[in-house]
């Protein structure tokens, strides 16, 4: 099938990325579902910035993932670590033995139902992002639209900001566990939690209502990722803010 957008990824591989951006794209908007977007077709170009939008939510698993994965080589100089989501929460499971950290891998692999994202990193091979990575549930599917490398580089650079402003608020917060929320207008909302299962059901209401909001994130302050996310999403931002945010 030819592809209208390319994109390149100069460490890991973007494909798992594309899959999971257009499984979600296509399951909000059917538009020219396994069809490529044409840069030429005004429609499609609009609808290019929004999968924009939601590329830059599915490559933040990858990026929490090897925030979380660096650090434990640091601390631990393990070589290769297993990261996988599950329920909005980042665990990690590192390996001395490559075969080991491969068999979980497949593991997790085979049960698309319990595992939202999983990445294997082998920091003597690639120590910039994961060797491999994939969303179970969307690993064979196609892999048509995709838009061009400059500017999913500026929708990152984008969610970089959003990131750094999100954590400058819960910084703020005096609970440990805190969600943090930009508001279709503009506004944002950190509404403190007494512990993480009250945060992720918070955010699972919240990502339900994608137009409502701009970007979301939890935080714990216990948790090793601190001053990291422990699990973000990406919203579409076209409607108006909701009251309690």
């Amino acid at each position: 099938m030819s592809e209208a957008f390319v994109g390149v990824s100069a460490v890991s591989d973007d494909r798992p990325l594309y899959r999971e951006t257009n499984s979600r794209f296509w399951a909000s908007t059917e538009h020219k579902r396994d069809q490529n977007l044409d840069p030429r077709d005004l429609k499609d170009r609009e609808m290019a910035k929004l999968w924009l939008q939601i590329f830059a939510g599915v490559r933040g698993h990858r990026d929490q993932a090897t925030e979380l994965a660096r650090r434990i080589y640091t601390e631990t100089l393990t070589p290769y670590i297993f990261v996988s989501e599950r329920h909005g929460i980042l665990s990690h499971q590192p390996f001395n033995d490559r075969a080991a950290a491969d068999q979980q891998y497949a593991l997790a692999k085979s049960q698309p139902a319990l595992h939202r994202y999983i990445a294997l990193f082998d920091f003597t091979k690639n120590p910039q992002g994961p060797l491999y990575d994939e969303f179970p549930a969307t690993a064979t599917a196609p892999l048509p639209p995709r838009p061009p490398r400059s500017d999913t580089d500026r929708a990152g650079a984008a969610l970089a900001v959003l990131r750094e402003q999100t954590r400058s608020i819960a910084r703020r917060a005096e609970t440990n566990v805190v969600g943090v929320v930009k508001s279709a207008d503009g506004r944002w909302f950190s509404p403190p939690f007494m512990s993480r299962e009250e945060a992720v059901r918070w955010l699972d209401g919240v990502t339900k209502r994608p137009m409502l909001f701009t970007y979301a994130a939890i935080f714990d302050k216990t948790d090793r990722m601190w001053p990291y996310a422990i699990t973000e999403a990406i919203g579409h931002a076209t409607g108006s803010s909701v009251a309690g945010w």
